[in-house]
């Protein structure tokens, strides 16, 4: 009887033992186990810099001018458990001198590489023409007038085969003509992105961009013609050439509508070329008040498989006329609610903060994981 007592205890000793030993299985904590927040996504698609350029645009008067570095910290709203994501660097030349440039300083950063008169050089800031000559300026290209053109050279490349060489010409009541970016070959002036315009009495009449994928533009290219009336943009059409021959594959055409001078809405169809015919495949209506627009419907015709079918956009503006809010939702091929998401911006003294919050997100008609996070600028 001892013996089996005895063993008895040994038995539970030993269970005891092993289950003191044995580690405990609870359910993992969702905010550790899974997120939407990658680091990634901010790094992709230049999502940051995008952000500042909306943010600048809309309103810069509350940001120091002499601001020389540019702090980003971006957190995830949701998961909690989440890594944040930071970057602190020195705001980027071309951003720093188009949105914290006063125009007095405009000014005086042509006279160092251009010797031309003040009326001129007020009539390239007026023409936004400063913006293509900031590159140029600050990369110490040298810079040369002949007549109503200025030209801009790089210093050669290691082997002297190779200048990047930008043109700018202008009429005598120096209006601008042209904008050419290219390179010097053997002695050639070939241009892979130009600018021309037109005038009709007083005003500008026609802007013609062509961007081309290589320097001789023989492997594609895109197109963008504006046509004006009275200084109002009326009319803008897109179009796309394949690499393979130039082949015109695809035509974005946006009309505008005013009512008393003011932009009231404009209406963008989008075309696919297939056998030389354009096949409608969207359309997009923007109405606007104010001059900003207040709200953004878009509809595809064909089958989207990667995107929602449709979609409908409403925007919110604060006294000062600057944008506060977006609120986006968006349905699938069957019509069914895909996304639901609202973007949140908020300006302070040196300041921005913008949020992106999706209540819901489908793919294939089954729930994602949302995406929330908060990305702020602080400059310094």
């Amino acid at each position: 009887m001892k013996r089996i007592i005895s063993s008895l205890v040994l038995v539970a000793l030993t269970f005891a033992a092993f289950s003191q030993r044995r580690p405990v299985i609870r359910p993992q904590d969702e905010s550790k186990k899974k997120t939407e927040f990658k680091h990634a996504i901010f790094r992709a698609n230049y999502l940051v810099q995008n952000r500042l350029i909306q943010f600048l645009e809309e309103s810069n008067e509350m940001i120091t001018f002499d601001s020389e570095y540019l702090k980003v910290n971006a957190k995830d709203l949701y998961y909690e458990n989440s890594m944040d994501y930071n970057d602190d660097d020195a705001i980027s030349f071309w951003i720093k001198d188009k949105y914290l440039v006063s125009d007095e300083r405009k000014i005086k950063l042509l006279d160092a590489p251009l010797n031309i008169s003040r009326k001129w050089k007020t009539a390239i800031i007026e023409q936004d023409v400063l913006e293509e000559m900031l590159k140029p300026i600050n990369d110490k290209y040298t810079f040369s007038v002949k007549k109503n053109t200025i030209y801009a050279v790089s210093p050669p490349s290691k082997n002297g085969s190779n200048q990047n060489i930008y043109k700018f010409e202008f009429d005598k009541n120096h209006r601008i003509l042209s904008q050419n970016l290219g390179r010097i070959e053997y002695k050639d002036s070939l241009y892979w992105t130009t600018s021309n315009y037109e005038y009709k009495g007083k005003h500008l009449y026609k802007d013609v961009f062509k961007k081309c994928n290589d320097i001789r533009c023989v492997r594609g290219y895109e197109l963008e013609t504006k046509i004006y009336n009275k200084r109002q943009v009326i009319k803008n059409t897109k179009q796309t050439y394949s690499r393979k021959d130039n082949e015109f594959i695809k035509e974005e055409i946006t009309d505008y509508f005013y009512s008393k001078r003011t932009l009231d809405s404009t209406v963008t169809k989008s075309f696919n070329i297939v056998n030389e015919s354009p096949q409608l495949s969207k359309t997009k209506i923007c109405k606007y008040k104010k001059g900003k627009i207040s709200t953004i419907k878009e509809v595809w015709l064909k089958r989207q498989s990667f995107r929602d079918q449709k979609s409908f956009i409403e925007n919110k503006y604060d006294k000062k006329g600057r944008l506060i809010a977006s609120e986006y939702k968006g349905w699938d091929n069957n019509d069914d609610v895909a996304e639901i998401r609202i973007e949140e911006f908020e300006y302070h003294e040196n300041k921005y903060v913008y949020r992106y919050k999706q209540n819901l997100k489908k793919k294939n008609g089954k729930e994602k994981l949302p995406l929330q996070y908060e990305l702020t600028y602080i400059f310094y």
